[in-house]
């Protein structure tokens, strides 16, 4: 499978207040975004073990356990009780550490 993950830029944004109690430093938000013609290609395929991978084009997005991608699939295999593994590549056309979504 694949997907285009588009890049945004933020065109409003306001911050409302705290979260009630045990926010930490967190507040509720009211934004708008916009997306762009910049988009990461994601590419998704099951893999004959139970373990993830990402592997990305870019230098400076991180490999393996310590990329969000990462985080998010082993969260979502073990809310879902998936046992199937996944490879993950991430193929950077967005900029990265620029504030548009692109890692």
């Amino acid at each position: 499978m694949r997907i285009r993950a588009y890049g945004k830029i933020n065109l409003y944004l306001q911050v409302l207040d705290d979260f009630p109690r045990g926010g930490k430093g967190y507040h509720r938000l009211q934004t708008i975004y916009q997306t762009i013609g910049l988009y990461d290609e994601i590419i998704l395929s099951n893999t004959e073990g139970q373990g993830i991978e990402v592997l990305c084009d870019h230098p400076l997005v991180p490999q393996g356990p310590k990329n969000l991608v990462y985080k998010a699939a082993s969260l979502l295999k073990r809310y879902k009780g998936v046992k199937r593994g996944i490879n993950i590549k991430i193929k950077k056309n967005n900029t990265v550490g620029a504030g548009l979504g692109g890692g």
